[in-house]
Order: structure tokens, then sequence, then C-alpha cells
């Protein structure tokens, strides 16, 4: 598990087993709003948001060849949920409240074959 804290725009680099034996990788955002989340290989780059108005609903799409493509289902191989915590842990409705959190694991089809993935997200669009 990896724990994200602040407010803002940031950016990191995960290493990565490249030979694919990644176990579950978690990602915990102490953040207020996601209005952006990418995670990207050398081949996809795999974006996400938590709309900050009309409900709070999460977005999930895949880039390849720099083309946007359709929403993730369920289905495919790069879904995965965002969860939304309170400071206790539990679901929260909306977006997290103060304490709370974002929390994802990170889609396996983005860890194999890659020895480094990049993690760039923002809070609320200024």
């Amino acid at each position: 598990m990896f724990a994200i804290r602040g407010r803002g725009i940031g950016r990191t680099t995960l290493a990565c087993d490249a030979q694919g034996k990644q176990r579950e990788i978690v990602l915990r955002f102490y953040l207020r709003g996601m209005e952006s989340l990418t995670l990207a290989n050398d081949r996809v780059q795999w974006k996400a948001s938590v709309l900050s108005h009309s409900g709070h609903p999460t977005l999930l799409h895949l880039c390849q060849d720099g083309k946007e493509g359709a929403t993730l289902t369920k289905e495919s191989p790069y879904w995965t949920e965002i969860r939304r915590l309170d400071a206790d842990g539990k679901p929260a409705a909306g977006l997290p409240p103060d304490g709370g959190w974002f929390e994802l694991s990170i889609p396996k089809a983005l860890l194999t074959d890659v020895r480094e993935l990049k993690v760039e997200w923002i809070d609320f669009y200024r």
C-alpha cells in the first residue's frame, strides 16, 4: 500500500517488477477530491476521475497511442473500483469527508511487463 497525502497537484513514479510478479498494489489518496488521476506505463495511460458534482460519479478510461478510449467497464482487465472511505475506513457517499480518503487497487493489466508506473493526480481543478 502506498499512501499519498497533500493537496493540489502531484506525481510520483512506482518501481515495478518487470517479471510481472506483482502482488496487489493499493493506492490510498488522502485528498478531498479526485478530478484527475493518471497511471501510465510505456504502453497505455489509465485515467480516472471522481466528479465533484452531479452525484460524484467515477469515470474510468484508457488512452492508447494518444487516443482516448471508451469508458471502462467491469469486464475490462483495466477496470478497478475507486473506493471512498471516511476517517474510520468505512464507505463514504460522495467525496471523502475530513480525514477520509480514496483507495484503489492498481489493475494488474497496468503492471504486466513494466519497470515503472507513473502516477499523477489533481485533487480539484482550479
